[in-house]
């Protein structure tokens, strides 16, 4: 089956659309610019998620959540901007960056 790599990533885009509000308390703009990039099948030693881990680290603004075992992400707040990682049932994944 073919996949619809722009509904993914609009779908992610969305998500993440939320999930900044509920962490932030703010609603992002339409304007504001999201670079996100579906990643089916990733695992610990992808080299985008092994960037993404060492920035998160070093965050001292870094959150984790969980919605069962169905859903779950992390986000690394940045003065300027924001670093997020989408997990769904553990095998398919959206990196992404928020400018704020």
């Amino acid at each position: 089956m073919d996949v619809d790599r722009d509904r993914v990533r609009a779908a992610g885009e969305r998500i993440i659309r939320g999930l900044f509000f509920i962490e932030t308390g703010r609603a992002l703009s339409p304007a504001t610019p999201i670079r996100i990039e579906p990643k089916p099948g990733i695992t610990d030693s992808t080299p985008a998620i092994q960037q993404f881990a060492r920035m998160y680290e070093r965050c001292p603004d870094a959150r984790r959540r969980a919605i069962g075992d169905a859903f779950s992400y992390v986000v690394a707040f940045y003065p300027q901007f924001s670093i997020w990682f989408l997990l769904l049932y553990d095998h398919f994944a959206w990196l992404a960056t928020v400018q704020d």
